[in-house]
């Protein structure tokens, strides 16, 4: 048995892994010549290129690993089918739910993987990502803010790649409140610190405002790294989401949602499971058969990842409730496949 065992999850494991590289090197290819015209307009340098796509890996391997499953299993047990190993498998014995533990072994860890994924991975490696394509990749204007010691800085606009920020505005406090306000249209960036050209010097007295103006002001701490050191773009994990669920009630509706998703996400490669497994394993050895069950499944799995997908989408934006529907469609597509595979 423990041969028959290994025998399948090789050939699941070989599949699931071509299958897994096909579908992120399309999500590479596709992505990067949407975006290809903006890396050339903003001259991006390559190794940027190539760190936004090692940070966004993570996520993205979280989103297609329910679906590449999917394909995975309908590929991998249905071949199996399709050339008689299985039927030869029950004559000698051995039951259908048998020669489902190896796949089902594979998927709990893989839901596993895709829950420490998720909370301990994916946010800080997506937010990284995001950092790189908005501050690198798309010179966007971001409202920074950065702090060292008494002095406080805020850039309206930031251009990594031409070293240059506008619109910047230097705050240098006292225990007694602001005493002095720098204000520049320009500031050049460089690895020692902040140069602004031809600031507007406001030193705030007890009685009495003064207007100065100088050539330049340099602040030496404050390189382009300790600007954007603060930014947080926030992709939450389960506990930080529970956190402001609890802190902040106005918005507990969202914050439900996001951790129904998260755990619903993960799960739906054991919920999914008796549909792909009554289907592959019911191909005959026909190739027309194996084409058809193998294209019915994969529009069955993508049906299913949707319908997750759309409930958040609506329950974030408080049109339904997040709990019931997609706990409801879980149940239900679970205990259907389950009585399919258990007659079969």
């Amino acid at each position: 048995m423990k041969l028959i065992y290994s025998y399948i999850a090789k050939r699941f494991i070989k599949i699931f892994l071509l299958v897994f590289v096909i579908a992120l090197s399309l999500f590479y290819v596709i992505d990067f010549f949407n975006n290809l015209s903006t890396l050339i307009s903003n001259n991006v340098k390559f190794s940027f290129v190539l760190y936004y796509y090692l940070s966004y890996t993570p996520k993205m391997v979280y989103i297609l690993l329910p679906f590449v499953f999917s394909i995975s299993t309908l590929i991998s047990l249905g071949y199996m089918a399709y050339t008689n190993e299985i039927l030869a498998m029950k004559n000698s014995g051995v039951s259908a739910f048998k020669i489902a533990i190896p796949v089902s072994g594979i998927a709990i860890f893989l839901v596993l993987f895709m829950i420490v994924l998720d909370n301990f991975i994916v946010p800080y490696s997506y937010d990284n990502a995001l950092l790189v394509r908005e501050i690198y990749i798309e010179n966007k204007n971001q409202n920074l803010w950065a702090k060292e010691g008494n002095v406080f800085v805020n850039i309206n606009s930031i251009f990594y790649n031409q070293k240059i920020a506008s619109d910047v505005k230097v705050y240098f406090t006292s225990d007694n409140g602001i005493r002095e306000v720098a204000i520049a249209q320009l500031a050049k960036l460089s690895n020692s610190g902040l140069v602004l050209e031809k600031p507007t010097i406001i030193k705030i007295e007890h009685d009495s405002i003064k207007l100065l103006s100088q050539n330049n002001l340099f602040l030496k701490d404050f390189s382009f790294f300790s600007l954007v050191k603060g930014l947080e773009y926030q992709t939450p994990n389960i506990i930080e989401l529970y956190k402001k669920s609890i802190s902040f009630e106005r918005n507990r509706f969202l914050y439900i949602s996001e951790i129904v998703f998260k755990i619903v996400y993960a799960l739906s490669i054991i919920a999914i499971l008796p549909c792909l497994l009554f289907m592959s394993m019911s191909i005959s050895a026909r190739k027309d058969d194996f084409v058809r069950k193998v294209f019915l499944g994969t529009l069955y799995s993508l049906g299913f990842l949707g319908i997750l997908m759309l409930f958040n989408a609506m329950a974030q934006s408080k049109i339904i409730n997040p709990i019931f529907p997609i706990s409801s469609v879980l149940v239900i597509w679970f205990l259907y496949f389950l009585k399919k595979v258990l007659e079969y």
